[in-house]
C-alpha cells in the first residue's frame, strides 16, 4: 500500500504539536492523522516504528461512501496507532500519530 496515487487519496491531518528529539537541533512535528467523519476502521497498514511516506496510506476506513485510505501526509516516523481494526470512529478522532522528519 506503499506508492498510491496521492491525488485520489484523501487526508485529514489534524493538528501538529512540537517535540524535540534526543540529539536534534530542532524540534520535530507530531502529525495527528484524524478520521474526516464517521466511519469502521477496515485496515491498519502501519506500525508504531514505521517510516512512512507523505503518500503512504496508514489506515482504510470504511463508511456509507465506501473505503477511504487515509494518507500520511508528511514523511516520518509512526509513533502511536490510536484505533484497532473494527474501531468505530467519528470525525477527528485521532487514528495515527506521525513524527516528521
Amino acid at each position: 500500500m506503499g506508492d498510491a496515487d496521492p491525488r485520489r487519496l484523501r487526508n485529514n491531518v489534524a493538528g501538529t504539536l512540537g517535540v524535540k528529539r534526543k540529539g536534534a537541533s530542532k524540534m520535530a512535528r507530531m502529525i495527528h492523522v484524524a478520521a474526516p467523519g464517521d466511519a469502521m476502521v477496515h485496515t491498519i497498514a502501519v506500525d508504531a516504528g514505521q517510516q512512512v511516506r507523505s503518500a503512504d496510506v496508514v489506515v482504510v476506513l470504511e463508511s456509507a461512501a465506501g473505503q477511504l485510505p487515509m494518507v500520511a501526509g508528511v514523511a516520518g516516523t509512526v509513533a502511536e496507532v490510536s484505533v484497532n481494526a473494527g474501531d468505530l470512529v467519528h470525525a477527528g478522532d485521532p487514528l495515527v500519530v506521525i513524527v516528521e522528519d
